[in-house]
C-alpha cells in the first residue's frame, strides 16, 4: 500500500472505453493513485460493469449519460460520453455518495466525501 501522508488523484479522459484502457491500466497500476476520475468513457449503461472489472483494487461510481438517449430515440454515434470516480478499495469502505443531482434534466452533478 502506497504511503498514508498523501492521497493521489488522477483525471483521464478515456476518449472512448477501448481506446483509453491501455492508459487506464497504467493508472490502476501506479500504487500513488487512489482515486481516478474518467472522463468520456463511452459506455452504454449495460456496459459499466466492464470499468469494475478491469482492475481488483477498483471499485466504480459510474454514469452513462446515453440512458436517455437510448430509450428516446433511435441510437446512432456517442451523444454523451459518460464519467466514472475509480475508487481503491480500501478507501472505498469509508466513502459516501453525498449528493447526486441531475443538471439540465441530462449532466448529474456528484459529491462524493471519503474519509482518510
Amino acid at each position: 500500500m502506497a504511503d498514508n501522508t498523501y492521497f493521489g488523484i488522477a483525471t483521464y479522459n478515456m476518449h472512448g472505453f477501448n481506446n483509453g484502457s491501455p492508459g487506464l491500466l497504467e493508472l490502476y497500476n501506479n500504487a500513488n493513485i487512489h482515486i481516478i476520475a474518467l472522463q468520456e468513457h463511452w459506455l452504454h449503461y449495460n456496459n459499466l460493469h466492464l470499468l469494475n472489472s478491469l482492475h481488483p483494487e477498483f471499485v466504480g461510481l459510474c454514469v452513462s449519460f446515453m440512458s436517455e438517449k437510448l430509450h428516446t430515440s433511435v441510437h446512432y454515434g456517442r451523444p454523451y460520453g459518460g464519467v466514472c470516480f475509480l475508487i481503491r478499495s480500501h478507501f472505498f469502505l469509508n466513502a459516501k455518495l453525498v449528493i447526486k443531482l441531475p443538471l439540465a434534466d441530462v449532466y448529474p452533478l456528484f459529491c462524493l466525501w471519503i474519509l482518510v
